[in-house]
């Protein structure tokens, strides 16, 4: 599954295409995801002895699907994970996207604070991990994608292509 680089998940399609990536990396050449609350789906089971189900976590994963967790497909996955500096989008506080769990699951381990804590905190579990991502955080920038992003996304793809 390659995406458009103008549908290359952001936002909410952003978690989508992260989760979907966990979920199935075996179905993905590539995914580019940005704008995600800070916020990935960690390839471990727990962090600091707390274990983490999905969509935080893949401590369940065998229960979701078939096969588990594909740590190694996952880690080769190649994965282009971008957030804005100065985005103040996050989803994680309200009702309708996590559980009063989940959330005091993200507080608690990844940082209360969006930008920059939890995004730099999910970057470091992902190298610790070798997952192999780019990462990027674009200063300047809010919630959204301008054309030097589109760019890059799109030269990502390009390359993944060949």
């Amino acid at each position: 599954m390659i995406l458009e680089p103008n549908n290359s998940g952001f936002s909410a399609s952003g978690t989508f295409a992260n989760r979907f990536t966990a979920l199935h990396p075996d179905k993905v050449k590539a995914v580019a995801a940005g704008g995600i609350n800070g916020l990935l789906i960690l390839p471990c089971d727990s962090l600091q002895n707390v274990a983490l189900p999905y969509p935080l976590g893949v401590s369940d994963m065998e229960f979701l699907i078939d096969v588990g967790f594909q740590k190694s497909a996952f880690a080769v996955t190649p994965q282009f994970l971008f957030m804005g500096a100065l985005d103040d989008n996050d989803a994680i506080p309200y009702e309708d996207g996590y559980s009063i769990q989940e959330r005091e699951q993200v507080f608690q381990l990844l940082g209360k604070q969006m930008m920059p804590d939890r995004w730099e905190n999910c970057i470091e579990i992902y190298q610790q991990q070798g997952v192999n991502a780019v990462f990027k955080t674009y200063q300047g920038i809010g919630h959204e994608q301008t054309p030097e992003i589109k760019d890059e996304i799109l030269a990502f793809f390009k390359d993944k292509m060949e």
